[in-house]
């Protein structure tokens, strides 16, 4: 898939806004979603700087920060569920603020939501809960503290050791290397990237033909981070982890899209290192 649109679990991410996919429904029961969300965002935004943008043309959306948009997702479920169990506090005073930031058609519409029918429409966005933090998945990869302490041990002895004393590692480094196999590759690569000890040995792998080989590669039946990202992708198992993994190491989702788009693995580790 090309460019920055993208889907994940909690509708579509652009950049910094997120929009909430909300089930067909039709437009006077959207009104109604529309406050509901409004009203769960107003209850769970607190000191936190995130925005709620609602319309009956378009879906409603958040905007924040990647770090103020993974924070919110909790405390946002927990009131999303309390309006769909029927608890809406201050109704009028809530419905007010609503009103106050639509439109003047849209808020013609809207004028007519009474708690009766709010309490009808609750139930509707129950699948909205199932809709995470787009950030979530990549931190729900597995990475154990024996799969840190194994990674750790691989690229310190691939930076610091010379051909000779990786040959004399060979059959350890190659157990070692079978223990992490299992580690996505996003999530294996976001390790190393934010140890700063690890971080720094990365030019001297990618500077070394013979390691760089067999990082990206691998080498007889052992494969590399290359063989990983291409399976991983092939499989339908990264695009979902994309947004937690630029949020995890600081850049944008639209360089690391780039560098997927054109399975460019080596351009990826070097832009990110």
């Amino acid at each position: 898939m090309k460019g920055l649109w993208f889907l994940v679990f909690f509708g579509i991410v652009h950049g910094n806004l997120i929009e909430i996919a909300l089930p067909d429904e039709e437009r006077d029961v959207r009104v109604v979603q529309n406050f509901l969300l409004f009203h769960a965002f107003s209850k769970a935004k607190g000191e936190m700087e995130v925005t709620f943008s609602s319309g009956l043309e378009k879906s409603p959306y958040l905007h924040g920060s990647p770090e103020a948009l993974h924070c919110f997702f909790p405390h946002f479920h927990q009131q999303l569920r309390k309006v769909i169990q029927g608890n809406i506090e201050n109704f009028d005073q809530s419905k007010e603020k609503f009103l106050s930031h639509l439109d003047p058609f849209e808020r013609g519409l809207a004028e007519e939501i009474d708690l009766e029918g709010v309490l009808k429409v609750a139930s509707t966005l129950v699948p909205v809960l199932s809709q995470g933090s787009p950030y979530q998945p990549f931190y729900n990869l597995s990475l154990t503290p024996s799969d840190q302490s194994n990674i750790s041990k691989i690229i310190k002895a691939m930076g610091d050791l010379g051909w000779v004393g990786l040959l004399k590692e060979k059959r350890a480094m190659e157990k070692i290397g079978d223990k992490v196999v299992h580690v996505h590759p996003l999530r294996f690569l976001s390790y190393i990237v934010t140890n700063p000890s690890l971080k720094k040995r990365l030019p001297k792998i990618m500077k070394d033909v013979f390691k760089r080989k067999g990082f990206l590669n691998g080498y007889g039946k052992r494969v590399g981070f290359s063989q990983r990202m291409t399976h991983e992708l092939h499989r339908g198992n990264m695009m979902q982890y994309v947004p937690g993994f630029a949020r995890s190491i600081g850049v944008s989702q639209g360089l690391i899209m780039h560098y997927l788009d054109n399975h460019d693995w080596e351009g990826l580790v070097r832009a990110v290192m």
